[in-house]
């Protein structure tokens, strides 16, 4: 029994360590960046070299099947001379074809679906404070440095941008959700210290005045904070939701005023969504939607030129996951991936809604749909690691079988 739990918490703090990785940047530079990254997905990928597991066959043709089709987009990638053949392209694509698979490994043993231990909750608390003390220290020193509120934070070179930053706080964030809302019972400090580090993530993903991250993780939060719910509990959790909404942004405020870096930031981040909102109403412009819809026209105007084989020459990337599935693609090619990932869809809202709810689904299934929606605008299939793993797991697991 110990052995399966270390194993299941080697995967939780792997996961959460792959996600952390950019807070790290922060910490220790590029170098801890992609140490912390390579040490988060070593530890997911023990699982498929655990001497346990070999025993369970069921995703052996899963993982065959994946290596063949990733192989085969690879070779027409080639012949179309597409700009997807880079090494480091190739790399993350076999990065994520390891994640999807042993995505469906772990689903594949519901006798490792337990909680993580103590000591992971206490690490994941730990590196989510200083990842986000860092990172306030860094865009503080950069807005006093320049005097604006730019949405800047590393160099080119780096591999750190707003988008990627507000997405896995995003995703950090969720991970604390589940662990209050599953594991707050255990220990009132515990629940209390997942809210606080809750607000703090916020306010890093404010601070990069990124609307995706917060609108998207305004509707996971919602969908799921009533799953499993009876009626008669519902106007007490909305009474204790409407409190912590009140309180938390009470502090996010006051954080907001004692600090000039975190004003101009927010002020920079209202201002997008000023824009985002008059762009819809039509009373301004707003240059990221812009630059999408452009995308978007492009593509439906030219559709039929890469509608069956795809596109040659394509080039990274158009923001939205089905558009660039077929560009990349076509439809020959994408329509197997297309129905993976809204068979998945569809089962992560079951998982979610089934009545009785399972915390390790529940967590996929926020994960899975977080990075679903993130795709539908941003993030290209290489980056959005966790669409994979999440998507491994939902993928393969085909009933509700809990072992809490």
């Amino acid at each position: 029994m110990k052995k399966k739990i270390n194993i299941s918490n080697t995967l939780y703090l792997g996961f959460f360590l792959v996600l952390w990785s950019v807070n790290g940047y922060f910490v220790g530079g590029n170098a801890l960046k992609y140490l912390i990254l390579a040490v988060g997905l070593l530890m997911i990928f023990s699982y498929n070299i655990n001497s346990y597991l070999k025993k369970h066959k069921g995703w052996v043709e899963i993982s065959i099947f994946a290596s063949l089709y990733f192989l085969l987009i690879i070779f027409k990638a080639f012949l179309q001379e597409q700009y997807t053949t880079s090494p480091t392209i190739i790399i993350f694509g076999v990065t994520n074809i390891l994640l999807f698979t042993t995505g469906v490994l772990f689903s594949k043993n519901p006798s490792l679906f337990t909680l993580p231990s103590k000591r992971t909750i206490l690490i994941i608390y730990i590196l989510t404070f200083i990842g986000a003390i860092f990172f306030f220290v860094f865009q503080n020193s950069l807005v006093i440095s320049t005097g604006t509120s730019g949405r800047a934070v590393g160099g080119e070179d780096d591999g750190v941008n707003v988008i990627g930053i507000a997405y896995t706080n995003a995703l950090i964030f969720i991970i604390l959700f589940i662990i209050h809302r599953f594991l707050g019972k255990r220990s009132k400090l515990m629940s209390y210290t997942a809210l606080a580090l809750m607000l703090l993530s916020v306010l890093v993903i404010i601070q990069t005045q990124s609307r995706g991250a917060i609108i998207y993780l305004a509707i996971i939060i919602f969908l799921f904070s009533f799953s499993g719910l009876k009626l008669q509990k519902a106007i007490p959790m909305l009474m204790r939701t409407f409190i912590y909404l009140f309180l938390g942004a009470l502090l996010i405020f006051t954080f907001i005023k004692i600090n000039p870096g975190a004003q101009r930031s927010f002020d920079g981040f209202m201002n997008r969504m000023d824009d985002l909102v008059g762009s819809v109403q039509g009373t301004s412009v707003d240059r990221s939607s812009e630059e999408r819809e452009d995308k978007y026209n492009d593509f439906f105007n030219n559709y039929d030129q890469y509608l069956f084989v795809g596109q040659k020459h394509y080039i990274p990337y158009p923001h939205n996951i089905f558009i660039e599935i077929i560009q990349r693609f076509g439809l020959i090619l994408g329509i197997p991936l297309i129905m993976v990932i809204l068979t998945c869809v569809i089962r992560s809202i079951r998982y979610v809604y089934n009545k009785e709810p399972d915390m390790v689904l529940i967590l996929f299934s926020m994960v899975f749909l977080f990075s679903f929606f993130q795709s539908l605008s941003s993030m290209s299939l290489e980056m959005n690691r966790t669409l994979w793993l999440s998507m491994g797991v939902l993928f393969g697991k085909r009933k509700l079988v809990t072992n809490n």
